[in-house]
């Protein structure tokens, strides 16, 4: 096997355990997420996952590398997110000590 194939196999591997949830999640529960976030079956998941398969075929390294794009792009907005509520959760609030001002708007 080259070196090439070994790494390739290697990626897939991470990127199915990253994708179903890391070292938090019990195997057999990533796997399921995995292959449902992926579209491939549990089986080719539990392939991937443990290195049994030799060569990854195209079509199931593109479904993996899609489900990771979009994996990460979640991972960053939920990031940004929570960066958003925190700075507001420290933004300056002294204007609203002045007199007059109602923080919770006209209340009749």
């Amino acid at each position: 096997m080259s070196d090439c194939t070994a790494e390739i196999r290697d990626q897939m591997a991470h990127d199915v355990r990253e994708i179903g949830g890391g070292s938090d999640v019990v195997a057999k529960i990533a796997n399921l997420r995995a292959a449902r976030l992926t579209g491939l079956t549990v089986a080719t998941i539990e392939n991937l996952r443990w290195r049994k398969v030799k060569r990854v075929p195209a079509d199931v390294y593109v479904a993996v590398c899609a489900a990771k794009a979009r994996h990460d792009a979640r991972i960053e907005a939920l990031a940004h997110h929570d960066a958003t509520i925190i700075a507001a959760l420290h933004m300056d609030r002294s204007h609203l000590d002045q007199p007059g001002c109602d923080e919770g708007g006209d209340r009749r």
